[in-house]
């Protein structure tokens, strides 16, 4: 504004009087209308982490971190018009998610494979074929049984215990 004030002047009849007070509205609303966005920038990006945070189960934080970019990418025009955040916002946001929850899933298939081969030393040690073979049939069910705990405590999916179940009989079962 204050760049074309001859031509307001000559335009409207405004005088420098006139658009001073209007230019300094104008940096009023824009940078109040900024610090808002700030603000909705920064409680998204709060509650996406506290979301994440919430989760206690390795295997459902791995899938909710995959949601969350899923949607962030989807999108991304949507956040640039709600809370401000650009392109490369979200790109920078994706790569801290990532890079902060993407060791859960290495610590999943940690826990995975020390919990197979802590079932598979139970059923090596014992000599007696029958007394293994029962030994792995009380295995099977309780696995079967627990699956949904398996998931809670080790993030043991119902397909990773079925995978699971399946080698396991193939090498123990009669």
């Amino acid at each position: 504004l204050l760049e074309k004030q001859e031509h307001f002047q000559k335009a409207a009849g405004f005088t420098p009087e006139d658009i001073q007070p209007l230019v300094m509205l104008l940096i009023a609303v824009f940078s109040s209308v900024e610090d808002d966005l700030k603000k909705q920038r920064d409680a998204f990006e709060t509650k996406l982490w506290s979301q994440l945070e919430a989760v206690t189960c390795p295997k459902q934080k791995q899938l909710k971190m995959q949601q969350i970019c899923t949607m962030l990418l989807e999108k991304q025009e949507h956040l640039a018009r709600v809370v401000g955040l650009t392109s490369e916002d979200v790109q920078s946001l994706v790569m801290q998610l990532d890079a902060e929850f993407s060791s859960v899933e290495d610590a999943v298939q940690k826990k995975s494979d020390a919990f197979e081969k802590k079932l598979r030393r139970q059923l090596q040690a014992i000599e007696n074929l029958s007394f293994r073979q029962q030994k792995w049939q009380q295995m099977r069910t309780m696995l079967l049984e627990k699956q949904n705990h398996l998931l809670g405590a080790g993030g043991l999916t119902p397909e990773a215990n079925n995978t699971l179940i399946a080698r396991l009989d193939r090498d123990f079962a009669a």
